[in-house]
């Protein structure tokens, strides 16, 4: 099967939960995406920003992984957008990523727990500092 890079922003880009959810360890790398903003209510999500940087990781999948693990989690919202990723060296991958197509204007401003659990993500997988600092300005939709 043909896998493709996904970019995972959120809880999501856990290597031990990428494992226990599909059964192997994935082919995971830190990069960055340009010119978007995390955002966190009861999800989290991506709003373009000039000038603004989110890091993450990519992971190899098969389009079939990645439709079971956004519908496992009742995440059928969520839509494929093209991105270009930055690696750390600065060259550049092309990779698809999950996103909210719009917040909704109801969604509840994230009460910490998700931003607490992403920091945890992020350090472990060695999201610069300065950006894991700034994960609660993330939060609010």
């Amino acid at each position: 099967m043909r896998q493709i890079p996904v970019f995972f922003y959120g809880l999501f880009m856990d290597p031990t939960f990428l494992d226990g959810e599909l059964g192997r360890p994935p082919h995971l790398r830190l990069v960055r995406a340009d010119g978007y903003r995390l955002r966190l209510s009861r999800r989290a999500y991506l709003e373009p920003e000039q000038g603004a940087v989110v890091w993450g990781m990519l992971a190899d999948l098969t389009w079939g992984e990645v439709d079971a693990l956004y519908r496992k989690f009742g995440l059928l919202d969520y839509v494929p957008e093209p991105l270009l990723c930055k690696t750390p060296d600065g060259g550049g991958e092309p990779a698809l990523m999950m996103n909210l197509p719009s917040a909704s204007p109801g969604d509840p401003r994230d009460t910490g727990d998700y931003c607490a659990e992403l920091v945890k993500v992020l350090t472990k997988v060695g999201a610069p500092s300065d950006y894991i600092a700034r994960m609660t300005d993330a939060v609010g939709g």
